[in-house]
């Protein structure tokens, strides 16, 4: 899965960016409240 993907995979269940790093971005899920790490690349 490419990192475009799993963004737009996040974004339609309800994830929103939460910060961006150097190295990975963290988006949230505050209805469920979980938060999921993406490395810049993803493999």
């Amino acid at each position: 899965m490419k990192r475009r993907e799993l963004i737009r995979h996040l974004k339609e269940h309800g994830c929103e960016l939460l910060r961006e790093g150097a190295k990975h971005t963290v988006y949230v899920n505050r209805k469920i409240r979980k938060s999921s790490t993406i490395p810049v690349t993803v493999r």
